[in-house]
């Protein structure tokens, strides 16, 4: 093997510590860099990528060219990563040493990878050719999971704004599906879970994930709270807003109401089994009230199958065609915290534990409250 690649290998060696070290000392002055992200997990980033590139010279200098050749290949592709940077903030964004930093490890990864091609072109190119798609599959299948995620629909309309940013920073794979916290329906939570469903991560309300845990289906130190979520109440449309800005005046409401609905997940519990009963209304409300299953209040309050609709207020917020009258009176509110927990015998949980702890971050607390919710890391701040 000759000195110029080992002089190339040294120089991308010394290139990717200069960035990885900037990186660690000022990882908090990085843009848009995951919460979950410490110095140490940078270093040991860096000692493993490096690893690598060691391993791929040993090989190829212990007569194992063909192998310690793809090896190389797949180190300087790694070293590439640091364009990663780009996807996730722009360069402007970056200070100038973060540029110099990140485009000089670029540089001489990009000079490697030639030198490695060149020598791959002179022997067998087939081989070749395979050898370095079977290692760079191998070296990317490394690096990424596949998360599978249940999530009821409180925290649907936030998670969606937020896993995107999670994958292009981790190159982890979100596949999720949704259903409610409790009910009966095949697709709630505890039902899936009870026929033995595939998944990692299940965001749900706390009371139900409590139950979970307790029944053995999800992993006890698991359990992270992520959000405070409100009961509101919406009308169609166009329809006049009634006032339920007191206790007496939602009272009158649901008097005066032809219909009623609610979920058939926790805010629906909430307010057929506890709410009406408090106002001493039961018996008058319930024969014309309507628990709501598979589908959003509002797309029935929408249709005009239902005057008004009970329903966690991120849960109203994105249905079209209805009108988000407001959140309960504080007197007879129900404040529900969602959590997040890992199912036992999950396929990622270093994966998944990642995912939920970027979910309860500071760094997505905006798109928490755009969502109508409170994060529940405000409760420490306050």
């Amino acid at each position: 093997m000759s000195r110029g690649l080992l002089v190339l290998l040294l120089a991308n060696g010394a290139a990717s510590l200069l960035h990885f070290a900037h990186n660690a000392m000022f990882l908090v002055a990085y843009p848009n860099m995951p919460a979950w992200l410490s110095p140490a997990g940078v270093c040991a980033a860096w000692l493993a990528l490096t690893a690598v590139g060691a391993i791929g010279y040993w090989m190829a200098r212990r007569g194992y060219r063909m192998g310690g050749l793809g090896v190389l290949a797949a180190y300087g592709v790694l070293t590439l990563g640091g364009l990663d940077h780009y996807t996730v903030a722009p360069l402007s964004a970056h200070t100038n040493m973060m540029n110099v930093t990140i485009w000089f490890e670029v540089m001489t990864a990009t000079l490697l990878l030639i030198a490695v091609a060149r020598r791959l072109v002179r022997s067998s190119a087939a081989r070749s050719i395979a050898l370095v798609v079977a290692v760079l599959s191998l070296a990317t299948a490394a690096r990424a999971d596949e998360i599978k995620v249940v999530t009821s629909g409180a925290f649907t309309a936030a998670y969606l704004e937020i896993t995107p940013a999670f994958e292009r920073a981790t190159h982890h794979t979100v596949t999720t599906v949704y259903g409610a916290s409790m009910g009966s329906t095949p697709t709630s939570i505890p039902n899936r879970l009870e026929r033995g469903e595939p998944l990692d991560v299940v965001i749900l309300a706390d009371t139900a994930l409590d139950a979970l845990i307790k029944a053995g289906k999800v992993v006890a130190d698991s359990r992270v709270d992520l959000v405070r979520s409100r009961i509101g109440m919406a009308v169609k449309s166009g329809a006049p807003k009634p006032d339920i800005s007191t206790v007496a005046a939602l009272t009158r409401t649901l008097l005066r109401a032809q219909s009623v609905a609610f979920s058939d997940s926790a805010s629906g519990v909430y307010i057929s089994t506890e709410l009406f009963q408090r106002l001493g209304i039961a018996d008058r409300v319930m024969p014309k009230s309507k628990r709501i299953q598979s589908e959003p209040v509002g797309a029935v309050v929408a249709r005009g199958e239902a005057e008004i609709g009970f329903q966690q207020i991120s849960e109203l917020l994105p249905e079209k065609g209805i009108e988000v009258v407001g959140p309960l009176p504080a007197d007879v509110q129900k404040v529900t915290v969602f959590s997040a927990g890992i199912v036992v015998g999950a396929k990622a949980p270093d994966a998944a534990r990642a995912l939920i702890a970027y979910l309860a971050s500071p760094a997505v607390a905006a798109a928490i409250t755009k969502a109508g919710l409170e994060p529940a890391s405000a409760l420490h701040t306050k």
